[in-house]
């Protein structure tokens, strides 16, 4: 018995190395070599994920999503130091106080005082609600169709 666990071996050193690494189910040559003998080592078994118990599971898919991308937002800003920007972020800090007060305006967010409007205004970006934030992004849309190819209007002469 020992005489053929030590052949098995030395069938096995003699193997080249990609082959000694398959599953011994995966390769008949090796289950004809040694057939009682474990030849190939095999990957041991990974435990099962362990899957914390939801507190509501009856969220819905669009709440888990929105719930998701509202913590993908918290943990960048956690992990930059409050420095984290988007390119939307950043488009809105480089328009001077004045331009983000006129498109305020003109997508109709009502403000009481002007003082009201210039704090909306001062805000970053991922801080304005999510429905000033989209008739921005209309109003843009507009300016950049109808405004962005005026030039005559636009000359110094």
């Amino acid at each position: 018995m020992k005489q053929d666990k030590a052949e098995a071996n030395a069938v096995a050193a003699a193997l080249p190395y990609g082959l000694r690494k398959l599953p011994v189910r995966d390769v008949p040559q090796l289950q004809c070599l040694a057939p009682d003998f474990e030849i190939a080592t095999r990957k041991p078994a990974r435990p099962e994920p362990m899957v914390p118990p939801l507190k509501n599971p009856a969220v819905t898919v669009e709440e888990a999503k929105a719930m998701l991308d509202g913590l993908r937002d918290e943990f960048a800003k956690k992990a930059s130091g409050g420095l984290y920007r988007d390119a939307a972020d950043a488009e809105w800090r480089r328009l001077p106080i004045e331009m983000r007060e006129c498109l305020l305006r003109v997508a109709g967010v009502r403000a009481k005082s002007k003082p009201e409007l210039h704090g909306l205004a001062s805000r970053a970006w991922q801080e304005m609600p999510e429905t000033e934030r989209e008739a921005i992004k209309r109003v843009v849309r507009l300016f950049k169709r109808y405004v962005l190819p005026l030039s005559a209007l636009a000359a110094k002469v």
